[in-house]
């Protein structure tokens, strides 16, 4: 099995250099199994579709394709999504990474945004940090310094997000 970095929140979604900060955010980087990373792409996020085994994750299809992933990452993903989009507000002089944005629709290659929004606060409330996400987040911190309020924090996604996807 072969594995490589994976971009949680995918670089071809604005922020495709090197300079620019989202890049090399440890938050949102994990290593990924390569064929599940090709599956996935720069998919939105949400449920249903094809199971992969190999990834114990769901790809949708059609032009509306989304993935799922497996359960155990469900939680840790959400956050790591969430972070970005609150980190990132646009800052073409300092970080270079443009305002990224969660929605509740699909997005298209380039766009700031990634879909959808409610599915992500759902799974962040269904499923809690773990400890391995709780060292995971402070090596995080020890490397680069900052920290991910909704490792540390879960309740805030429903703070900041929960009127907007109550109607969901």
């Amino acid at each position: 099995m072969t594995w490589n970095r994976e971009h949680v929140w995918p670089k071809s979604k604005s922020f495709p250099r090197r300079d620019q900060w989202a890049h090399t955010d440890a938050h949102h980087v994990a290593a990924e199994v390569v064929r599940c990373n090709s599956l996935r792409g720069n998919l939105d996020l949400s449920v249903g579709g094809r199971l992969h085994p190999e990834c114990a994750s769901r790809r949708g299809t059609g032009a509306q394709a989304t993935w799922e992933p497996s359960d155990a990452s469900k939680g840790q993903v959400a956050r790591m999504l969430m972070y970005v989009a609150v980190r990132y507000e646009g800052d073409p002089i300092g970080d270079k990474t443009p305002d990224l944005e969660l929605v509740n629709r699909s997005t298209r290659d380039g766009e700031a945004a990634l879909g959808n929004l409610c599915v992500l606060l759902r799974w962040s409330q269904t499923f809690p940090v773990t400890q391995q996400e709780r060292d995971r987040h402070a090596a995080v911190v020890r490397l680069q310094g900052n920290r991910n309020p909704f490792v540390e924090r879960p309740d805030l996604a429903q703070r900041i997000w929960g009127k907007e996807c109550a109607t969901r």
